[in-house]
């Protein structure tokens, strides 16, 4: 832009968003306030107008230099990072993957999705755009090798209502199978340890009496390690699903439906 068009555009943002936008210290101009607080969001503004722009019709593996952008939560990460990795290596060796975990609270919405290819989390989120089943795992109840109120591979409900518990808050507290089972058997003023990390899980329960509920393929990745079992309790093992969720605009994009395509085979690999 010649210097009197950036002038230009210059008065007319200053008029929409009623701020000088760029103030004159000394030989040189500074942002405003107003103008900090805005920018993240330009970026990320202008990183999909490009991304809008650099779609095509045919999406060509071998030759892309797509970035795909995926976030989910650490424990899928844990998970699904390498064997997708190792997928695109081979199908797609100029494809960048930028990883990113989801926050706690899982306030998820449109805009959320905008800046991301894939979202992976619950189907029961009631995150908006379109979703399809990605992974499906169990949750299960694990203690410590050597825990004084394990019998037989089992607990009974009289001593689960001795021990303490750790609980997962992912979401809204209450929100979820667990604390609903939790509520039920009436343990859960049982609950000791409260902890935003599924990852976090199998090292507590490991050097403490605590017991909790975490994955199975997370517990069969430590249990050897950490000195882990699963143990039978009142509460039978929770199976649960996670989905791939992405923005309805991307629905005709075909590189988003060969990155969903291997992110399944991912999962049926692990």
């Amino acid at each position: 832009m010649s210097q009197p068009a950036v002038s230009g555009a210059l008065a007319r943002l200053r008029v929409q968003f009623a701020d000088p936008i760029l103030i004159r210290k000394g030989k040189n101009f500074e942002l405003t306030t107003r103008a900090t607080e805005i920018q993240h969001l330009v970026e990320h503004a202008m990183s999909e107008v490009n991304r809008t722009y650099a779609l095509v019709p045919d999406f060509e593996p071998m030759t892309s230099l797509r970035t795909f952008h995926i976030a989910a939560t650490d424990y899928l990460l844990s998970q699904l990072a390498s064997p997708l990795k190792q997928a695109m290596t081979t199908d797609a060796p100029n494809v960048t993957l930028e990883f990113s975990t989801l926050t706690s609270d899982l306030e998820i919405g449109l805009i959320d999705l905008v800046r991301r290819d894939v979202l992976i989390g619950s189907p029961t989120l009631m995150m908006p755009g379109k979703k399809t089943k990605i992974f499906t795992d169990r949750l299960v109840c694990i203690a410590r090798q050597g825990h004084p109120f394990v019998h037989d591979g089992a607990m009974s409900l009289e001593d689960m209502k001795r021990s303490e518990l750790i609980q997962v808050v992912i979401g809204k507290r209450g929100g979820n199978a667990v604390d609903s089972a939790l509520f039920e058997f009436g343990l859960i003023d049982r609950v000791g340890v409260s902890v935003t990390s599924v990852m976090a899980v199998p090292a507590m329960v490991s050097g403490t009496n605590l017991i909790s509920w975490c994955p199975e393929r997370l517990f069969n990745d430590y249990k050897d390690v950490l000195g882990l079992q699963i143990i039978d309790t009142p509460i039978a093992p929770i199976t649960f699903d996670l989905s791939a969720h992405w923005h309805p605009s991307k629905s005709n994009d075909p590189a988003i439906q060969w990155l969903i395509t291997k992110l399944q085979q991912s999962a049926r690999r692990i």
